[in-house]
C-alpha cells in the first residue's frame, strides 16, 4: 500500500489549544484499533435531515477545526451550534465561518448552556483525552482528530465511558473510507491469509506557516502523519 500526502502550512493565527497542548510531553503508546461503523454508505434522508439535524460542537479554532467546519456546511442533517475556543480573536474567526453558532471559551461553558449530539474534538493530541472525557460525561458522541489520545490507556478509558452511555466514538482515521481502502476491504476475502504488509506514507515538512511564525518540529509533524499508515 503506497499512500501519498503533502502537508500545508497553517492558518493565519495559532488557537491557545495549540498552545497548550505542544507544551505537553507526549506518551508514546499504540492506540487500540476503532473499527469503522458498519453502515458506512448509510445516508440522511430529506425528512430526517429536516426535523431533526445532528447538532455539533467544534473544540479549538485552528486549521484542522475550519477544515471540520467547512465540511459540516456542506452536510444536511448537520448544524454547527456552538464554538468553543479560549482565544477571542481565533473564536471570533471560527464564528464568522459558522454564522449560527454561539461561542464559548472552553467546552465545559459550552455543555453548560448547550445541549448538543456531537462534539468533534480539534485540538492538539494532548489536551484530547480531557475533553473528550468531557464531552462523554455530557452524553455527546465523539469525533476525535488523530492521534486519538496519547497513550492506551486513555483511550481504553474513554471508549468503555463511551459504551457504559451508549455512545459513539469516532477517531479521525478518514483514509479508511475512501475509495482505495474501501476497495481494499472489499478484496481481503480474495487474497487468504495475509502474512505481511508494508504501508507506505510520504509527507511534506513544513518549515514555516504563511504569518512567518514557526511551524511545528518535525517530530510532531510526523507524530501528526504517523496515524495514517498505522491504522490503515
Amino acid at each position: 500500500m503506497r499512500l501519498t500526502t503533502g502537508m500545508g502550512a497553517k492558518g493565519p493565527r495559532r488557537s491557545r489549544y495549540l498552545e497548550k497542548g505542544n507544551s505537553d510531553s507526549m506518551k508514546h503508546s499504540q492506540e487500540p484499533v476503532l473499527q469503522p461503523v458498519k453502515d458506512r454508505d448509510r445516508t440522511v434522508s430529506a425528512d430526517e435531515s429536516e426535523s431533526s439535524p445532528v447538532r455539533v460542537a467544534l473544540v479549538g479554532g485552528g486549521k484542522m477545526a475550519r477544515h471540520h467546519a467547512r465540511a459540516l456546511l456542506r452536510v444536511n442533517g448537520a448544524r454547527v451550534t456552538a464554538v468553543a475556543e479560549p482565544d477571542d480573536e481565533v473564536r471570533k474567526g471560527m464564528l464568522e465561518l459558522c454564522r449560527d453558532a454561539d461561542g464559548y471559551p472552553d467546552l465545559a461553558d459550552l455543555l453548560r448552556e448547550h445541549q448538543v449530539d456531537v462534539v468533534h474534538v480539534c485540538t492538539p493530541p494532548a489536551t484530547h483525552a480531557a475533553i473528550a472525557r468531557l464531552a462523554l460525561e455530557h452524553n455527546a458522541h465523539l469525533y476525535v482528530e488523530k492521534p486519538f489520545v496519547t497513550t492506551a490507556s486513555e483511550a481504553s478509558e474513554l471508549l468503555s465511558l463511551a459504551a457504559s452511555r451508549n455512545l459513539q466514538v469516532c477517531a479521525g482515521h478518514q483514509l479508511l473510507y475512501e475509495a482505495p481502502s474501501r476497495r481494499a476491504v472489499d478484496l481481503l476475502p480474495a487474497l487468504g491469509t495475509i502474512v505481511h504488509l508494508e504501508s507506505y506514507f510520504a509527507f511534506r515538512q513544513v518549515r514555516a506557516g504563511r504569518d512567518g511564525r514557526p511551524a511545528l518540529s518535525p517530530e510532531l509533524q510526523l507524530l501528526d502523519i504517523l496515524p495514517h499508515p498505522v491504522y490503515l
